[in-house]
């Protein structure tokens, strides 16, 4: 009786860890499981994003079943990046030149619209200039994968330096006429001062991007 009553406890006994063990498991593995998959960046992103000042840099990354397509593609993409980013600063450098412009001219009254109130053809034209700057930028880091699939991903970063960027863009006639219609703002035109805020852009997109 004794032996059967010491037993019915130890299966009491057993039962009960075994219990408290899968709960154990289970609550571990709901744990691990809503942590999810850490993100990984490939080294072409953290090589743009790591960018020294004085350089831009711009990343993409492309599928193919050929990895030779698949890095073409990821070129162009970067390249692409590169001329959003210089375009979008240089519709900003221009809007910042004519706010500064227009504190010191006596003529207030007119009309000056900022890029971002154009018909979309000024943005075009500006997309136009950067795209034909950033053709001279240099790939400098390439990263191709084998997908379970057997496709290739590719990862490219480009780079080209800022002075070339900038010197491209003042030196462009099509600026002029991107800051203004008005004659007189197309002769007092100062390349330097435009050249400048380009500049400085650049430079707070960098800290932006390092923050």
């Amino acid at each position: 009786m004794i032996m059967k009553r010491i037993a019915i406890i130890s299966a009491a006994v057993l039962s009960a860890i075994l219990m408290l063990s899968s709960c154990g498991a289970s609550k571990k593995s709901q744990s691990t499981a809503s942590l999810g998959v850490e993100e990984v960046k490939s080294p072409a992103q953290l090589y743009a994003e790591e960018a020294p000042k004085g350089v831009q840099r711009a990343w993409a990354s492309y599928n193919d079943f050929d990895g030779t397509t698949a890095v073409r593609g990821a070129t162009a993409l970067a390249r692409g990046e590169l001329a959003a980013q210089v375009s979008t600063m240089v519709e900003q450098a221009i809007d910042i030149y004519r706010g500064k412009y227009l504190q010191n001219v006596t003529d207030t009254k007119k009309d000056y619209k900022q890029v971002s109130d154009g018909d979309g053809k000024s943005r075009d034209e500006l997309t136009a200039i950067a795209s034909e700057i950033v053709k001279g930028s240099r790939v400098v880091k390439t990263n191709t994968y084998i997908q379970k699939d057997n496709t290739r991903t590719a990862y490219v970063c480009v780079e080209i330096d800022v002075d070339i960027l900038v010197s491209g863009i003042e030196n462009d006639q099509r600026i002029e006429k991107l800051i203004s219609d008005d004659d007189k703002m197309k002769i007092d035109f100062d390349r330097q001062q435009f050249a400048e805020e380009m500049r400085a852009l650049f430079d707070e997109y960098k800290q932006r991007r390092a923050e």
